[in-house]
C-alpha cells in the first residue's frame, strides 16, 4: 500500500494512452517502478486476451461439433425420407399431371360418346362405354391420389433439403470462425 501511494496513473485526454509516474528519492528507482507497472499491465492485458481467445475457441469447438452432428442428422433425414418415399423427380410428377389431364379429357370424350350411343346405339355398346367410364374414373382417382402424395413428398423433401442447407451454412460459418480463432491463438 505504501508503494501504491507513490504511483500515479493518468489517462491522457481524448486518447487511450496512459501516463504512469512513480515518485521516489531515486530517479532510476522511480523509472524502474513506473516501467514495471506498465510491463505488468501490458502482460495482464495480453493474458486476459489470450484467456478470452481460448474461451472463444473452446466455445466455437463445441458449437462446431454440435453443428456437425446436426448437419449429419439433417442430411440423414433428407436421405432417409427420399429413400422411403415413392417420389422420383419433379419430371415424374409433371408426367403424372399430364397423364391425369389426358385421362380427364378421355373421360369427357367417352362421356360424349356415351350420350351419342344412348340415343342410337346398342345396349352392348352402351355397357362397353359405361365400363370404359368406370375404368377411366378409377384411373383418374388413382392418379389424383398419386399426385397429391408426390406433391406433399416433394414439399417435405424440399423442406428437409433447406434445413440441411441452413445447417450446412451455419456449420461452415462457425468452422471458418474456429479456424480464424485458432490461427490467432497461434500468433
Amino acid at each position: 500500500t505504501e508503494l501504491l501511494k507513490k504511483i500515479r496513473v493518468d489517462n491522457l485526454r481524448q486518447s487511450t494512452v496512459f501516463r504512469v509516474t512513480a515518485s521516489s528519492k531515486s530517479a532510476a528507482k522511480a523509472a524502474l517502478i513506473a516501467d514495471t507497472v506498465v510491463q505488468l499491465y501490458v502482460q495482464n492485458q495480453i493474458e486476459q486476451k489470450i484467456e478470452k481467445s481460448e474461451q472463444a475457441t473452446a466455445w466455437l469447438q463445441t458449437r462446431v461439433q454440435q453443428l456437425q452432428s446436426d448437419l449429419q442428422t439433417a442430411e440423414k433425414r433428407a436421405t432417409d425420407f427420399s429413400a422411403a418415399t415413392a417420389f422420383v423427380s419433379a419430371d415424374n410428377l409433371q408426367a403424372l399431371k399430364r397423364q391425369l389431364k389426358d385421362t380427364r379429357e378421355r373421360i369427357k370424350i367417352v362421356h360424349q360418346s356415351r350420350k351419342d350411343i344412348s340415343s342410337n346405339g346398342t345396349s352392348e355398346d352402351l355397357a362397353r362405354t359405361d365400363q370404359q367410364l368406370v375404368t377411366l374414373r378409377i384411373s383418374e382417382t388413382e392418379l389424383a391420389a398419386q399426385i397429391a402424395t408426390q406433391d406433399q413428398d416433394q414439399i417435405s423433401l424440399q423442406q428437409l433439403g433447406r434445413e440441411a442447407q441452413a445447417t450446412r451454412d451455419l456449420y461452415e460459418y462457425f468452422l471458418t470462425r474456429l479456424k480464424e480463432s485458432a490461427a490467432q491463438q497461434g500468433i
